[in-house]
């Protein structure tokens, strides 16, 4: 860049003396260094309606010179606005070519698409944990129901004890009868008994199959006449699964087996069968089982038939 900042109007060099008008040609006519430039002040004359500088159209100097607009008293915000001439502008009516500088706003806008696409995120989270919430409601609330009904029948059953001891605290007359009276009560109270604890085992039962099965939109295994499915091959078992729901649909002129293996490594198979009424004629089939699984999936064998079977998953217990 030029040292000095100005250009002088008048070069004093080769003037001796020099007067009072010189002097003043020396102010009038200097201008900024050619890489300098001053600022240009103006305030809006009305509402939205700048007081633009137009000498730079005609004076090259204004050119250079910066534009620090300032805006009217009734606008809502009265920040100044910066602007710079652009000789490489396209000239527009009101402003010419002089461009206002605007902020670099980009990395804002970057951080509030990402703010927004984890608002989406977490609103998706939320809907999968209502889910869940409403299954664990769901199951506490059928183990309440189980609860209360066995807490019903211990209460019959210790009512039954009560008038039993009571009767064998009756004086002696009609012993006979009373003893038969306390046999049929303490028979009675074995049933109560038996009530109770088969109310107690579907309480655990539904306590601890988590929350119970669980169906989705069928996926094919397998579908042929003879074969073998690897399901670890197929579809991953999730490691709370305790068993899976299969169905199986064929037609057939005999019956239709199939057998299952927990562990590919094992060697304990399920057989599940599907048998026809009559053999005679081909007899379209459907037949839902369960079948125990691990993390590490099960294998499925299917023997040769007359017609095709098809294999899929239709849900898990948990």
């Amino acid at each position: 860049m030029l040292t000095p900042d100005f250009v002088k109007g008048l070069d004093f060099t080769a003037l001796s003396p020099a007067s009072a008008g010189d002097h003043n040609t020396l102010v009038d006519g200097a201008t900024p260094a050619s890489d300098r430039g001053l600022v240009l002040w103006s305030v809006d004359t009305a509402l939205n309606t700048p007081d633009v500088p137009t000498t730079p159209v005609t004076t090259t100097k204004w050119k250079r010179y910066l534009w620090l607009r300032i805006p009217h008293g009734s606008a809502s915000s009265t920040v100044p606005m910066l602007y710079a001439w652009n000789d490489n502008a396209t000239i527009v009516a009101t402003y010419l070519k002089w461009q206002r500088f605007e902020a670099d706003n980009s990395s804002v806008l970057a951080l509030i698409s990402a703010l927004d696409l984890r608002v989406q995120d977490l609103e998706a989270v939320n809907v999968t944990l209502q889910a869940l919430v409403n299954a664990a409601n769901s199951n506490a609330s059928t183990a309440l129901t189980n609860s209360s009904a066995a807490l019903s029948t211990a209460n019959a059953a210790n009512t039954n004890a009560t008038t039993a001891l009571s009767d064998l605290n009756t004086p002696t007359t009609g012993i006979k009868d009373r003893l038969t009276a306390v046999e049929n009560r303490v028979t009675a109270a074995e049933a109560n008994i038996t009530a109770i604890n088969v109310a107690l085992t579907n309480i655990n039962t539904t306590l601890s199959s988590g929350l119970g099965p669980q169906f989705i939109a069928p996926v094919v295994i397998y579908t042929g006449t003879a074969g073998i499915a690897y399901t670890t091959q197929v579809l991953p078992i999730p490691s709370t699964c305790k068993a899976v729901i299969l169905q199986l649909n064929g037609s057939h002129n005999a019956d239709a087996s199939v057998l299952g293996r927990k562990n590919s490594a094992g060697s304990d198979y399920l057989l599940m069968r599907m048998a026809t009424v009559d053999a005679a004629r081909p007899a379209y089939r459907n037949a839902q089982v369960f079948v125990p699984c691990t993390t590490t999936g099960f294998d499925l064998f299917v023997p040769a038939t007359s017609g095709t079977l098809t294999i899929q998953l239709i849900g898990y217990v948990l």
